[in-house]
């Protein structure tokens, strides 16, 4: 995993808020296959901003006020002076970056509510006023079309 050549291995997956679905993805995904979960529509404990996560992960979540919909699990194997979350101020949209000795990179979890911008005004805002440094990859649930 550490090694430059390696590519980071990621998996992206939309909870849809439910506890069923969140408690499946956490528990029957290994962490030998994953470096970084990337997921939307999180479920979140009632009156809380947390979920579950394994042992096996370590947990980001959105910075922006209420309910995160964005979060990223790192494996634990990934040494964690490698990696560090990027200042986005959303629930929309979770975001590290990740420099290893050749290769830097910076991954966001991106959730969009239906039929609107919200975490498009929110990340070109972050963007425009911290342009990134690394190549960038996305995953997300946009829930619409961008022309």
């Amino acid at each position: 995993t550490e090694s430059p050549l390696t590519p980071l291995r990621t998996l992206h997956q939309n909870c849809r808020r439910s506890r069923t679905v969140m408690s499946a993805l956490i528990n029957t995904t290994d962490p030998a296959d994953y470096d970084i979960i990337c997921i939307t529509e999180p479920f979140i404990y009632s009156g809380h901003r947390f979920t579950m996560a394994t042992p096996s992960w370590v947990s980001f979540y959105a910075r922006g006020t209420g309910r995160p919909r964005s979060l990223i699990l790192v494996n634990k194997n990934i040494k964690s002076d490698s990696y560090r979350q990027a200042k986005v101020d959303s629930r929309n949209v979770t975001s590290l970056i990740f420099k290893f000795p050749q290769v830097s990179l910076q991954t966001c979890s991106i959730y969009n509510e239906p039929g609107t911008n919200e975490h498009y005004d929110e990340l070109s805002r972050h963007l425009f006023l911290n342009p990134p440094e690394h190549p960038m990859l996305w995953h997300g649930d946009f829930n619409k079309r961008v022309y």
